[in-house]
């Protein structure tokens, strides 16, 4: 349901500022490296990654087969900011009428590429923005997207109403689940800027059956 959860979020803070690219739940996807030696050409003990990658996707059909573009959400410098949402899992409240209650977490984590987003001064050449002049409008204008989600329903959430915990502290402790090439870790220090909100979100569902599904036979 958290997938779902983070989807709806996500669609209501697509076109914030600074933020170009956008991701529901994520999850730690395991890759292996694995390099040879220069010399004798055998190959060397396999390094392994764990990059976040987006669980939000669209299955689309290629020929007989179903496929699903995998896309990960490391920091790079290609974007101007990138946001998306970790699980905290989902406690069940209890039963009102033909409604079951729940109460989700989640944690939303933003990363800004400050050192590419410069400020229009109208005929002046450009200055850099720094870490508060991005974070703080951000932050607002999340906040305002968040409470318009308040009592609204998505497919089968019902009732949702989302609420803003506490404002992590800014540390890469964030990105601790994850190891990222030695490239990429330059961009969790300054000036690049990111920060994480912890989320509640209150939702119900009805007592239904579940839709059919059509089963395939073709392995692809």
């Amino acid at each position: 349901m958290n997938k779902a959860i983070a989807h709806t979020i996500k669609e209501a803070l697509i076109g914030l500022p600074y933020i170009d690219k956008y991701g529901g739940l994520v999850f730690p996807l395991e890759r292996k490296d694995v390099l040879y030696d220069e010399v004798t050409g055998n190959p060397q003990p396999a390094i392994v990654k764990r990059l976040p990658v987006t669980s939000d996707y669209t299955i689309t059909r290629d020929g007989d087969c179903n496929s699903a573009e995998v896309i990960d959400f490391v920091p790079s410098q290609e974007y101007k900011g990138m946001l998306y949402f970790e699980d905290g899992g989902i406690d069940p409240i209890g039963r009102k009428g033909r409604f079951w209650m729940y109460s989700s977490k989640l944690q939303l984590v933003a990363w800004l590429n400050t050192k590419g987003l410069m400020e229009d001064q109208g005929d002046d050449p450009p200055t850099a923005l720094n870490m508060s002049e991005l974070s703080i409008p951000l932050f607002t204008v999340i906040q305002g997207r968040l409470e318009a989600l308040q009592n609204t329903n998505a497919g089968n959430l019902l009732r949702m109403k989302v609420r803003i915990l506490r404002i992590l502290p800014q540390s890469r402790a964030l990105f601790s689940q994850y190891n990222y090439d030695e490239a990429a870790t330059q961009y969790l220090m300054p000036p690049f800027e990111f920060f994480g909100l912890s989320l509640a979100v209150d939702f119900s569902t009805l007592s239904a059956c579940a839709p059919e599904l059509v089963q395939t036979d073709v392995i692809c």
